[in-house]
């Protein structure tokens, strides 16, 4: 068997669609409500019906890494638990299932997997690395530490191949968790929103120096550390434990999907992989927008618990200080150019 092929090589586009035996299942049994969120009785017994043809096909092909579930198996817990676990997230389908419904899906799987954050963070006990960070330790504090000490990694390590924008960002993170330190609020949303960072900031440190192009990846990287970066304010909001969920999620795909930027590694579970990264960055989008909305009807101010000064999201913030995107073209060139004085 030869290398497996990575993005920016043709034979990627050949790969077998991770959702292909369970879409052809579902296309056969119920094409009519395989994609709907109708709460009807009769679309809630095909869904159910399907969700349970999809755990046979997992059981019988005995695969280490399922293939990925349709998003309205989170309406069965049994079926959930059994054929796809709480160790991952269930990428999100709007046309599946019901935004409230996965919002309470996102706030179970915080539930379940809030231990991981404590895991994670007792790795980084409190250590002097700026103005503002407190010694005492805490999991807000060591998710905090971690997130700037991976940050200044990625500064330090790759600023030759950083577009302005990019190096600027990390700048505000860095400021944010220092203001979330000072704040002493240890909110779920705030330690999840931490760990995310951290855990993207070191995946965009191996994809800076992958050897296929990687532009696209970071981008999305970037991405998801500017929106988490958004979402852990909000953590007086109802929907705190949501977001919560959908960014320890997120943390967790970063660290698999670092382990799988080897040429030698599955090319379906780096697909399916990167499905769910995609989706969930587009679920940060939702929250985000959710959240806005909620705060301009309420005509309420976000605000940080340090000193109780306003808080303006990061990308309103890239606004004021000009325009700093630069194109994919322009980061090819940086890559290319520079390649070679990267610090490994």
């Amino acid at each position: 068997m030869g290398t497996p092929s990575r993005p920016g090589s043709p034979e990627i586009a050949s790969l077998v669609n991770p959702r292909a035996v369970e879409s052809s299942v579902e296309e056969a049994l119920m094409p009519a409500v395989a994609y709907t969120a109708d709460q009807s009785p009769f679309c809630d017994d095909l869904r159910e019906f399907n969700s349970l043809v999809w755990l046979e096909i997992v059981e019988e092909a005995g695969y280490d890494v399922a293939d990925l579930p349709p998003a309205y198996i989170i309406l069965y817990p049994d079926i959930l638990a059994k054929g796809w676990g709480w160790q991952r997230l269930v990428p999100y389908s709007p046309n599946s299932v019901q935004w409230p419904d996965f919002k309470r899906y996102l706030e179970n799987y915080f539930t379940e997997n809030r231990g991981k954050v404590a895991a994670l963070c007792a790795q980084h006990k409190p250590e002097p690395v700026g103005q503002g960070v407190a010694y005492e330790y805490n999991e807000l504090c060591a998710a905090a530490n971690m997130c700037i000490g991976m940050e200044s990694k990625l500064l330090r390590t790759s600023f030759r191949v950083l577009t302005l924008e990019e190096i600027c960002l990390s700048t505000l993170i860095k400021d944010r968790a220092r203001q979330l330190i000072q704040s002493k609020d240890e909110s779920p949303a705030a330690t999840a929103g931490l760990v995310c960072i951290a855990k993207e900031a070191e995946l965009m440190f191996k994809l800076l120096r992958c050897e296929f192009d990687t532009t696209e990846l970071v981008e999305l990287s970037n991405k998801v550390r500017r929106s988490a970066s958004n979402l852990m304010l909000y953590k007086d909001s109802e929907f705190a434990t949501a977001a919560a969920g959908a960014m320890l999620g997120m943390a967790e795909e970063a660290m698999s999907f670092g382990r799988l930027l080897s040429p030698y590694d599955d090319d379906m579970e780096y697909s399916m992989c990167d499905e769910i990264r995609e989706q969930t960055a587009k679920l940060f989008t939702k929250l985000e927008e959710e959240f806005a909305c909620k705060a301009a009807d309420n005509a309420d101010t976000v605000s940080t618990s340090a000193g109780g000064t306003s808080e303006k999201p990061i990308g309103d913030k890239f606004k004021e200080v000009g325009g700093l995107e630069e194109s994919k073209e322009k980061r090819k060139l940086n890559k290319i150019g520079n390649k070679t004085k990267v610090e490994m």
